[in-house]
């Protein structure tokens, strides 16, 4: 499992009045404090937890441009990733 690093709660803005309508309004958000990893999850990573779960992989997990041990994980879902982190 990766190493975390705790961010702290507080304030940030959200959003851009400036640049994709999608963006917009620019407004505060508060969020609680939370734990992240320091570094991607790598394929290796990922892999051990695929084997030690049986969890299904995720959608490109056999495409060779993304087999690389090293690489970062991709095609993982939000689901995925709170049973990973779980």
């Amino acid at each position: 499992m990766p190493v975390t690093t705790r961010i702290a709660e507080g304030w940030f803005w959200m959003g851009s009045d400036d640049y994709h309508p999608s963006e917009a309004p620019r407004h505060r958000v508060w969020v609680d404090s939370f734990e992240i990893a320091r570094t991607t999850v790598t394929r290796r990573d990922y892999g051990q937890f695929l084997a030690a779960t049986h969890h299904e992989p995720p959608r490109g997990w056999y495409e060779e441009k993304f087999s690389f041990p090293e690489q970062p994980v991709v095609g993982t879902s939000w689901f995925d990733a709170v049973v990973y982190c779980e």
